[in-house]
């Protein structure tokens, strides 16, 4: 009986050029650091925030999910249409998909008070780029995964029952950042005075809190998924080595 070759392990390197890139990937970003403003202790306290959060995430359960609350005056900020939407804002405020460019010139473009309906506009182009990112994610994800499993020739049938594992638990993530984001937003729009200051740095705060929790499921589900992998390929081999060995005693 031949030998089986070992494949050349060059997973670590699919993994760290992933890893390395992914912060790359994420440097075109919104503008939302207000001019002559310091941010260092604002910075300190998003990332206490965002680990707090990220913690918090997996915790909650589907009665809060489920739940809507009336002063939103939506059910969903990111499906707009289903019911009016606040603030009297219309769907064509917010039915075009700007670039990063636009949407950098909309939130310059903030006079000193900012009213509702601004706020909401600019929330909501916000919220739709910070979903592109985490999709982005869950793309990139994959692609490490399918690559990581043709190494070691795991099957197609195998693959899609992890990955779809993987699949289900991001998307619910998802939707748990987005709840999140609602209540975020509203507690910072309930304020009698928003000026532009204040305003961008709840900006820049909500895009730390999303690209922490990105970045944090991403490096997650890697190490999962890598886990499933090997896992299964040790078995695999196991029982390999079991029939080789039966088969010589045999013979």
């Amino acid at each position: 009986m031949s030998k089986r070759v070992k494949k050349k392990d060059n997973t670590k390197n699919i993994y760290t050029k992933k890893i390395n890139t992914k912060k790359v990937n994420m440097k075109k970003t919104i503008l939302c650091t207000p001019k002559g403003h310091n941010p260092t202790e604002e910075s300190h306290l998003s990332i206490k925030l965002a680990r707090q959060l990220y913690e918090l995430l997996p915790n909650l359960t589907d009665s809060v999910l489920g739940c809507s609350s009336y002063e939103f005056g939506i059910t969903n900020l990111f499906t707009p249409g289903k019911c009016k939407l606040p603030f009297g804002c219309d769907i064509f405020d917010i039915s075009k998909k700007l670039t990063v460019d636009e949407l950098n010139a909309l939130i310059s473009s903030c006079s000193f008070f900012v009213s509702k309906k601004k706020a909401y506009i600019i929330f909501h182009h916000t919220s739709s780029y910070l979903k592109s990112c985490y999709y982005n994610m869950m793309n990139d994800v994959w692609e490490f995964f399918n690559q990581y499993s043709s190494i070691y020739e795991i099957p197609n049938d195998v693959q899609r029952k992890f990955w779809k594992e993987c699949e289900h638990a991001l998307t619910r993530n998802l939707m748990e950042m987005e709840f999140i984001s609602k209540n975020h937003f509203y507690c910072f729009i309930k304020r009698k005075i928003k000026t532009d200051r204040n305003f961008l740095s709840f900006l820049k705060n909500y895009r730390k809190l999303w690209y922490a929790v990105i970045e944090g499921y991403e490096k997650q589900w890697y190490k999962i998924l890598m886990e499933k992998v090997n896992n299964y390929k040790l078995l695999l081999d196991q029982n390999i080595e079991k029939e080789t060995s039966f088969h010589q005693k045999k013979e």
